[in-house]
């Protein structure tokens, strides 16, 4: 399934794109007469940059007294402003956090003059370096997001304090109306505004990066370190120069730059992390370990080379985290009513789920400036990021019987139930590579910018796992009278699960697991600009186009088998700790790998010569495999191989007009043309082996364009109150898994799971209005309220099967449950979203150290599911959307001291709509999670930090039909972690 596949762009859509591009490119080149330069005008250059730390600045607003003209430093700190009158000129400078500065200079006829700024302020002397090195950072970030033309936040990295976990998930969660999603205890992907990570595009520094996530479109951002992450922009009004491609929002991560600072610019940070649950539980003799470490190197410098500046910049780092997640979940009987008491069906399993991530990651970027008006930037990137998991299931399920007649509501009572020992192994390397080549020049008024990037990445997945099923019945009681959330666990009986010594055993079955999934995103992009500044109304014209290919590869292996009857003992493992912290009794679980090792079970890329499909080997001794065990391992193999391609050739034009000095319009609109080609195996039902039935692959294709226009308005009634009002259009383009012809049954829980290709992506239309005031000398408050309506809505759907569902022959499984996706319909989403970070500097003495941050996202969403639900008790939410969201902190920045406290709270939503039984629908409950940061000043360049995440151990539940008390089925428990060591500059 590995092949080289070049670029391939569709012809016409590239004659579209090209001439759309170059034909406003000459109009723009050609400057009416009226409009040239006249010899009585001239040009001041200059710099403007941080007098105490070097540091330059980028969106200093420095204008010109008397006059609307003004202009925006780039991120080297320089600004150009043009067709000045010649004479003496004052020109103003302004920047968050930072004094006031002016300057009159005298503007040469027909030549160019430079003038620099030195900016400053009191607290450099009145406070540490690494509390102005914070200030730094949310001033940058502040300045950033007032100069933008779209509603969106902007935050840097050392606004938050440190980030314990060294992952981007973490650090972006407490952005306005970003939520994360965890898998396991990490935050692996985000949403934003409520919506599913699959609608966020995350990119870096402005184009997208790989993430092999084989079935879906959500970025995988666990995996990325922070160490060359500058700062976040979050923007959620697009505006035609950027990708259509985002439902929910944009996440742009700006890398660090040689050209953020004048000089070199040295930072270690050493430290280790302490997870008690790893320690205690991953090891059953309580001696796993303990402490993991965390290094990380960022070196910036300027040179000259050819009597030009080159910028570099290189950061480095090694991480390992540890971290657990304990579970205990359970399930209600089927088609009970909202009104009813709630009737317990089974315990399904408590289970503990360790994690261990190690991350290596190196940038390095090169800034080389050509001329005053020519640069260019290379970035190489590679990050390895790997997950270890190993986790163990005990269930309580087999033979169960549920005795309704003497259990209550709170209090189940089960008889003549098996124990069954589970454990899952998983070694997940994630290896991606990432290319950036921009740059920038001017062919007379006309302003170029281009880019090149390819970006790569390779995950394979080792699994093996091993279930063992006890002959020996025993009885238990649920109780849930006391806590919902941990009820107790009672067992009885003669051979009850803890003291089960595996010897009279009813089988074991094993499964081993290969695959290898890789995603490779090549883009070339072109963009044109030219500004008309002497017009009446001054405007900027600016056009483009940027083609984007993206080749997705997934080849998976896979075999099972069963051991049959016997003693088993040899593979049984006590553990001496109980589930959820000892709330449950401990129970043993099988070791896995002495399984797999005894059976000769290995992974073999050449295949089985009986059955080439196969590719394991075993020892058929041990493991007697029957056709019908290699009949369904071929077909778990065959059937999950897929190739996609799909390419994105698009252009635009936008105009920025400037209707008053304080009133600006920004209109465009672009137009994408989505062309797919999706190759899965084609089942034949006919044939009589696997491998003839899904010999034959099966490429469908779709080819659509899509034109989406936005308008956006710019209000500064006074100065630093903005008001913003925006309209724009964006797509959500379908899940892979969902476009991928798959069928997947799960015969234990008789549930059958398929795919949807005739799905059509998601197209919203977006109404945005907010008001941002910027306090002096760091802050802002802002207040905003939006709207999405969103057609062709997809939701996550489950169903009773009665025969022939989505044009496919199911009357095999008639009863079971069905899962897939559908467009579901229309649906709209709306929201406010409030905002507040301030330096109280004002304060007196000791207290002007405090700091405030809040944010808060309230939302609701309403589907009309096609009519197929009709009115739920839930108000037809749509699936996935997260109705509240938001963030507080307490900060204390004083001396030698820097103290945060941080909340992060994400309110419970409805995850799964089952449309057969709305009763079974699937809620997940609320998180609030409290961190801590400290960080102590040894002295100027020397720092010390403490990170407590989750305080509180705060747990998380899901619950089924209603999110209510009694409907409470699972618990997640999530552990505490500590980091501390040292962080020097040089």
């Amino acid at each position: 399934m590995n092949y080289l596949r070049l670029i391939s762009i569709p012809a016409a859509a590239l004659r579209l794109s090209a001439c759309f591009a170059l034909g406003l490119v000459a109009t723009l080149s050609t400057a009416p007469a009226g409009y040239a330069q006249a010899a009585a005008s001239g040009v001041v250059r200059g710099r403007i940059y941080n007098g105490a730390t070097g540091a330059n600045l980028e969106n200093a607003v420095v204008s010109v007294s008397g006059s609307t003209v003004n202009a925006l430093t780039e991120r080297d700190g320089t600004y150009v402003l043009a067709r000045l009158p010649a004479g003496p000129v004052t020109l103003n400078v302004t920047y968050p956090g930072l004094d006031d500065a002016s300057a009159t200079v005298t503007v040469p006829a027909g030549g160019e003059t430079t003038q620099d700024f030195k900016l400053t302020a009191a607290y450099y002397v009145l406070e540490s370096v690494v509390v102005s090195s914070i200030r730094e950072g949310n001033a940058a970030a502040i300045a950033r997001q007032e100069a933008a033309l779209t509603v969106g936040n902007s935050v840097s990295t050392d606004a938050y304090g440190n980030i314990a976990k060294g992952d981007m998930g973490s650090f972006l969660q407490r952005m306005p109306g970003v939520v994360g999603e965890y898998g396991g205890s990490a935050v692996d992907a985000i949403s934003v505004r409520g919506l599913s990570p699959e609608f966020t595009t995350v990119t870096m520094d402005g184009s997208r990066y790989a993430a092999a996530n084989p079935d879906s479109r959500s970025q995988l951002v666990s995996g990325i370190a922070t160490g060359s992450i500058e700062s976040v922009e979050v923007i959620k009004t697009p505006t035609s120069d950027m990708d259509a491609e985002s439902l929910g929002g944009v996440v742009n991560m700006r890398t660090r730059s040689g050209f953020d600072r004048t000089g070199r610019t040295i930072v270690l940070n050493a430290s280790a992390s302490y997870n008690e649950t790893m320690g205690k539980h991953l090891d059953p003799s309580g001696s796993g370990r303990q402490f993991f470490p965390n290094f990380s190197l960022d070196y910036s410098d300027v040179f000259m080379l050819f009597g030009r500046k080159l910028g570099v910049s290189v950061t480095g780092g090694y991480q390992e985290v540890g971290d657990g997640l304990q579970t205990i979940r359970s399930t209600f009987a089927a088609n009970w009513n909202y009104t009813s008491p709630t009737v317990g069906r089974q315990v399904l399993y408590a289970d503990q789920e360790y994690h261990l991530n190690k991350r290596v990651a190196f940038q390095t970027k090169f800034d080389y400036r050509l001329s005053k008006e020519s640069s260019v930037s290379f970035t190489v990137g590679w990050t390895r990021f790997v997950n270890v998991m190993d986790q163990n299931r005990p269930q309580y399920t087999d033979n169960l019987t549920f005795d309704a007649a003497n259990s209550t509501t709170d209090y189940w009572i089960f008889s003549r139930s098996s124990y069954r020992s589970g454990r899952d192994f998983r070694y997940t390397p994630n290896d991606t590579w990432n290319f950036q080549l921009n740059g920038k020049t001017a062919i007379g008024e006309v302003k170029l910018a281009w880019a090149l990037t390819y970006s790569d990445s390779f995950r394979p997945l080792d699994r093996i796992s091993a279930t063992a099923r006890s002959n020996n019945l025993y009885s238990f009681t649920y109780d849930r009278r006391t806590s919902k959330e941990f009820p107790t666990l009672t067992f009885a009986g003669a051979v009850p699960p803890p003291t089960d010594p595996f010897t009279n055993m009813l089988s074991i079955a094993v499964t081993g697991t290969h695959e290898d999934a890789s995603d490779k995103i090549a883009s070339a992009r072109l963009d044109a600009s030219r500004d008309f500044a002497q017009w009446r109304f001054p405007v900027k014209l600016k056009t483009g186009f940027r083609v984007r290919q993206q080749d997705r590869d997934r080849d998976a292996d896979s075999i099972t088998g069963t051991l049959g009857a016997g003693d088993y003992s040899r593979y049984r493992v006590m553990v001496q700790h109980g589930w959820l912290d000892g709330r449950y009794a401990a129970t043993p679980i099988i070791d896995t790998k002495a399984v797999f090792r005894d059976i000769g079970f290995s992974y073999l890329p050449s295949g089985l010569p009986a059955r080439p499909s196969v590719q394991f080997t075993y020892n058929a001794t041990a493991l007697p495999l029957t056709t019908a065990n290699l009949d369904t391992s071929v077909t778990n193999s065959l059937q999950n191989d897929y190739q996609t391609r799909e390419t994105i050739p698009a252009a635009y034009l936008q105009g920025e007009v400037k209707l008053a000095r304080n009133l600006q319009m920004t209109a465009g609109v672009r137009v994408e043309q989505t062309k797919a080609e999706i190759t899965s195996r084609f089942e034949n039902t006919r044939a009589t082996t696997p491998e003839a039935r899904f010999a034959t692959f099966r490429t469908v294709e779709s080819d659509y364009v899509d034109w989406f226009p936005n308008l956006q308005f710019r209000y500064e009634p006074i100065p630093h109150l903005t008001v913003r009002a925006n309209y724009s259009t964006t797509i959500g383009r379908p899940r892979i898994a969902d476009l991928v012809g798959r069928f997947s049954i799960n015969d234990l829980g008789q549930t059958v799971s398929f795919s949807n290709p005739s799905l059509k992506p998601q197209i919203s239309s977006n109404y945005d209005v907010s008001v941002e005031y910027y306090f002096k000398p760091v802050g802002l408050v802002s207040i905003g309220a939006f709207r999405k309506d969103i057609k062709n809505y997809v939701t996550a759907t489950s169903f009773r099967i009665v025969g022939n569902e989505f044009g496919l022959d199911l009357g095999d499984y008639a009863g079971w449950t069905g899962n897939s996706r559908i467009n579901s319909g229309d649906g709209e989403v709306t929201g406010m979203e409030l905002n507040y970070s301030q330096q109280l500097s004002f304060l007196p003495g000791g207290l002007r150290g405090l700091g405030v941050m809040a944010n808060w996202t309230v939302l609701t969403s309403e589907g009309d599911y096609n009519g197929v639900v009709g009115t739920l008790p839930f108000a037809n939410n749509l699936t996935g959307m997260r109705p509240r969201s938001g963030n507080a902190g307490l900060t204390y920045n004083s001396s030698r001291w820097d103290l945060r406290l941080m909340w992060n709270y994400a309110d419970t939503y409805l995850a799964s709509l089952n449309t057969g039984d709305p009763s079974s629908s699937e809620f997940i409950g609320r998180r609030g999670q409290f961190d801590f940061f400290a960080r102590f000043t040894v002295r100027e360049n020397l720092n010390l930090f403490l990170d407590v995440i989750n305080l509180t151990e705060e747990n998380r539940g899901r619950y089924s039909g209603l999110y209510r008390d009694d409907r409470w089925a699972q618990t997640n428990l999530f552990p505490r972690s500590i980091s501390a060591g040292v962080q020097a500059r040089f």
